[in-house]
């Protein structure tokens, strides 16, 4: 599906006719949104026709699943972003691909199925049309503005979910953290594979000399490359917190380990001492002092005597 809006004269039109793209772009006054959602061949095509994007961009575009990018190519740039859904159910967030194409006064968001950012930013546009007047720099802008901050919610539940696997490790033991961390793990490798190449792309745009962007709105592009900056940082603060939980639960599984081990030795070294005594006297020879009527409660009271003082001795030691 296409949605065009086209802000001329001071007016946004929302429904515009995409045939009549060619009769809007020529004059650079006028500015231009086309939204293709899941676009077919023939919406491909059509874009060639209109826009003349090189091929091998519309391939990427078609193609979905590329890396986050930025590509130069003449008169305009081609960008790759990622949007991001947190599920609760799933405790893992989606990434949905919208490659983006901007020129001196269009922009073109082409995207598999419905996105809230882009949704959003159509209905921001809509209900104030002046800011359209801000320029095609200032449009893109506030379309990526707007899915960057989906990060957030993203990156705070992480962070939660490392707090929470902390607090459980040190309360009780749980087998299931050690799974829990590594699906952290892989989760925050996964987002930083987003977010790196993101922040390269509007590093790249705030210091190339270009003339699609004004200096006023490279500022507004700083402001989201502060923003992925400090995204990132979160990240690898997470991955760190992340090492120090699994060293934790390390430690605290070899402390487990070795308190059960204790157990046993003392255990083990008492039960060694009545072996000792009744091996001793379960020989079958004759002891010249054996006396039949005393001899087994002596056996049992030399065992006594021999465990409690090995009790009391690791005791006072601090084994108990």
């Amino acid at each position: 599906m296409i949605t065009c809006l086209a802000y001329s004269k001071k007016k946004l039109e929302t429904q515009v006719d995409f045939s009549l793209i060619s009769d809007i772009l020529p004059d650079r006054r006028n500015l231009v949104w086309v939204d293709v959602s899941d676009p077919t061949d023939s919406d491909m095509a059509v874009l060639k026709e209109e826009f003349e994007f090189h091929h091998l961009a519309l391939e990427d575009a078609a193609k979905q699943q590329q890396r986050p990018k930025v590509d130069e190519y003449p008169g305009y740039f081609y960008l790759v972003i990622y949007a991001l859904a947190y599920s609760e159910e799933d405790r893992q967030f989606t990434e949905r691909e919208i490659d983006i194409f901007v020129g001196r006064n269009y922009m073109v968001t082409i995207h598999r199925d419905e996105i809230p950012a882009v949704q959003q930013s159509l209905q921001r546009w809509t209900q104030n049309p002046d800011m359209m007047g801000e320029g095609i720099g200032f449009l893109l802008y506030a379309l990526v503005d707007r899915i960057i901050d989906e990060y957030f919610p993203v990156l705070d539940e992480l962070d939660d979910r490392i707090e929470v696997l902390e607090q459980k490790i040190f309360e009780a033991f749980d087998p299931a953290a050690l799974q829990e961390i590594f699906v952290l793990k892989r989760t925050l490798l996964k987002f930083r594979k987003i977010l790196a190449p993101t922040r390269d792309i509007f590093n790249l745009l705030i210091r190339q000399d270009q003339p699609l962007f004004s200096h006023h709105t490279l500022l507004y592009f700083q402001d989201v490359y502060d923003h992925l900056i400090r995204i990132l940082d979160a990240v690898d603060l997470c991955r760190d917190m992340l090492a120090g939980t699994l060293e934790a639960h390390l430690s605290v599984v070899s402390n487990r380990m070795s308190s059960v081990m204790k157990t046993l030795t003392i255990v083990a070294t008492i039960l060694m001492t009545a072996a000792l005594i009744t091996g001793f006297f379960g020989m079958n020879v004759e002891f010249p002092s054996q006396v039949p009527k005393y001899g087994f409660m002596g056996v049992i009271w030399s065992m006594a005597l021999l465990t409690s003082g090995m009790i009391f001795f690791f005791w006072k030691i601090g084994w108990f």
